[in-house]
């Protein structure tokens, strides 16, 4: 049997006749009915393995394809990882740094504004101390599930700052509509209702600092916003917080 088996096998188990038959005295000679069939048989043969050579191709692209895919897909759900927040699910800090919402690059369409809140969990520490660390991080959880929920444009940027400290960067928005993003925000957290015996309301609240820029004003830069808006809050936690 041919080394190939079945089906090849078969295709070379067919008689052949050796030799060739002359037709006459001349030169001419023609194949034996064996012999036609055989060479039949080898040129399916060959049809069949080229087909089979191109099927094969045709797969190792396929998997080539997928592979790059892949390759893509995980090398994507890896940024996306580096610049998540672990516990909260919002941008983290280098998101926040990477965001092409630059003096540069903001200043490109004159007239537009850009805000940037810092909404900061009043007395925090405090109910870390009496709740502990693992209840203080299901607080974080909520609260950045509440600020995500005020925000109303794709453009808007929640982000972990650090600790119980929050950003959202804000595009296209003035001092005016930034405020009314503020409040919002402290009335979802207020919302939450989450109880904190130590705090002057005795549930859980924010203090939110504010501030805004237009694209052509030198602070239209959100490192440059954050070195404002980070002093900004502490008037409202001087004033009773959750302002």
């Amino acid at each position: 049997m041919a080394p190939w088996g079945p089906p090849w096998g078969a295709l070379f188990a067919v008689p052949v006749t050796p030799g060739l038959t002359r037709l006459g005295h001349g030169p001419f000679v023609t194949a034996t009915p064996s012999l036609q069939t055989a060479m039949i048989l080898a040129q399916v043969f060959l049809a069949l393995v080229m087909a089979t050579n191109l099927a094969v191709v045709a797969a190792l692209d396929r998997c080539d394809a997928t592979a790059d895919r892949r390759r893509h897909d995980d090398l994507e759900n890896l940024r996306r990882a580096a610049d998540t927040d672990g516990l909260t699910g919002l941008a983290n800090r280098r998101r926040l740094d990477r965001d092409p919402t630059t003096a540069g690059q903001s200043r490109g369409v004159r007239g537009e504004p850009l805000s940037l809140l810092i909404p900061d969990v009043d007395e925090f520490k405090s109910y870390n101390d009496r709740f502990g660390h693992p209840a203080g991080d299901r607080v974080l959880v909520v609260v950045a599930a509440a600020i995500r929920s005020t925000l109303r444009t794709p453009t808007d940027l929640p982000a972990r700052y650090g600790g119980e400290e929050f950003v959202v960067l804000l595009p296209h928005t003035g001092l005016a509509d930034a405020s009314r993003v503020e409040a919002r925000i402290r009335h979802a957290v207020g919302a939450l209702a989450v109880i904190h015996d130590r705090a002057a309301r005795g549930t859980l609240s924010m203090s939110v600092g504010v501030a805004s820029a237009r694209p052509d004003d030198q602070r239209a830069d959100h490192s440059r916003l954050l070195t404002e808006v980070d002093p900004a809050h502490h008037p409202a936690e001087r004033a009773g917080r959750n302002r």
